[in-house]
C-alpha cells in the first residue's frame, strides 16, 4: 500500500496518460442487437461514464492530498485538481473542488497556500 505522498506521485505521473486515453475516440462501433447506436446516444452514454471516471479520480486525489506530509506532494495534487476541474461539470467543481482548494489556503506551508490560490483562480477562470 502506497502512502499518500506516493499515491499523489503515482497519480501525477499517470493522469496525463489517463486523460489521453479518455479523449481518444474508440475505433470500434457500438452496436445493440444488430443495429447501430445513434451518435447522440453514444455521446450521452460516454459523457456520463466519463464524468463518473473523473469523480472517482477526484475522490482519490482529494483523499491523498488531505493526508500528504510533503508540500511538493500537495502542490502536485493541486495540479491534478486543476486538470480534473476542466473535465468536470461546473456543479461538481463548485461542490467538491473549490471547497477543498479553499481548505488548502490555510495550510502551514506558504508554497501550498500560494499554490492553492493560483489553482483556485485558474479553476474559477474555467
Amino acid at each position: 500500500i502506497l502512502p499518500p505522498d506516493g499515491r499523489i506521485s503515482r497519480l501525477h505521473r499517470d493522469l496525463g496518460e489517463t486523460i489521453k486515453a479518455h479523449l481518444e475516440p474508440d475505433p470500434r462501433k457500438e452496436e445493440r442487437g444488430g443495429e447501430r447506436v445513434g451518435l447522440r446516444e453514444r455521446k450521452e452514454r460516454s459523457r456520463r461514464g466519463e464524468q463518473e471516471c473523473w469523480v472517482l479520480f477526484l475522490s482519490v486525489v482529494t483523499s491523498a492530498v488531505r493526508h500528504c506530509r510533503s508540500s511538493q506532494a500537495k502542490l502536485n495534487g493541486l495540479d491534478q485538481l486543476q486538470a480534473l476541474a476542466s473535465r468536470l461539470t461546473d456543479a461538481m467543481v463548485l461542490e467538491r473542488v473549490v471547497p477543498f482548494m479553499t481548505h488548502l489556503l490555510s495550510d502551514d506551508a506558504a508554497a501550498v497556500r500560494a499554490g492553492a490560490m493560483r489553482t483556485l483562480a485558474g479553476t474559477l477562470r474555467l
